[in-house]
């Protein structure tokens, strides 16, 4: 699914969303949904991660980080505003390009450029909502699109970090749109903490169902499995 999405307007919408509402917002407000952070850490935040990720496309070279941009007040705002055009060219020369060889978090140097864009575009999205907390509204997400961002968390994350016990397979499936995962223990000694993932869209039901956008805040952990728009049939821890 991610191939029929167009990445790039996904970056270049939620990314200049975003800049525009970095103005607006109070910096120093607290985001109680991302504990110890402000709207100036979230900023500098997504900020830095242009930076990094823009260096490695265009250098396609590996390159540590990303970390926060250490400028606050107007001058992170400023910067921001210099990182977005930035980041949008290096999402357009990806897709221009998608299977030259370019380094990434979960494919190491065996990657192309095709991972960019798209990691560019949910990664925008997500903290697009976030910078909207303060507000007490939030844009909807469009379903595809959430639910490709979905796909690419339980693909790429669970790839990059572990640490996810199941006891048993888990199925998540999406209301208003055919996706569907299955989740389940690895199957090999020694692999704790791992899973496996199958797509299995058009399943009946599922062992948590929600619509595309809720199913992604669950995912990235904006909102807990017992959350009234969860339908939730198993321990949701």
């Amino acid at each position: 699914m991610a191939d029929a999405l167009d990445m790039v307007n996904i970056v270049r919408t939620e990314a200049t969303r975003f800049a525009r509402l970095a103005r607006t917002v109070d910096l120093d407000a607290p985001l109680p949904h991302l504990p110890g952070w402000r709207v100036d850490d979230l900023i500098a935040h997504l900020a830095g991660d242009y930076r990094w990720a823009t260096s490695i496309i265009t250098t396609r070279r590996a390159a540590p980080g990303p970390g926060m941009l250490p400028e606050r007040g107007v001058a992170l705002l400023d910067a921001l505003d210099e990182l977005v055009p930035a980041m949008i060219a290096a999402v357009e020369l990806a897709v221009a390009d998608p299977d030259a060889t370019c380094p990434n978090f979960a494919e190491g140097a065996t990657g192309t450029l095709r991972f960019w864009p798209r990691r560019q575009a949910h990664e925008t999205t997500v903290h697009r909502w976030d910078l909207e907390v303060p507000t007490g509204r939030h844009a909807p997400i469009d379903p595809a699109v959430a639910a490709d961002n979905v796909d690419e968390a339980l693909h790429v994350y669970t790839r990059r970090y572990g640490g996810q016990v199941l006891a048993a397979p888990l199925v998540l499936r999406c209301t208003d749109r055919p996706e569907a995962w299955r989740v389940s223990p690895h199957p090999t000694a020694g692999a704790e903490g791992r899973v496996e993932v199958t797509r299995c869209a058009g399943v009946a039901t599922g062992d948590i169902e929600a619509t595309a956008e809720t199913l992604l805040l669950a995912v990235h952990h904006r909102i807990t499995a017992d959350h009234p728009d969860i339908r939730c049939t198993t321990d949701a821890a």
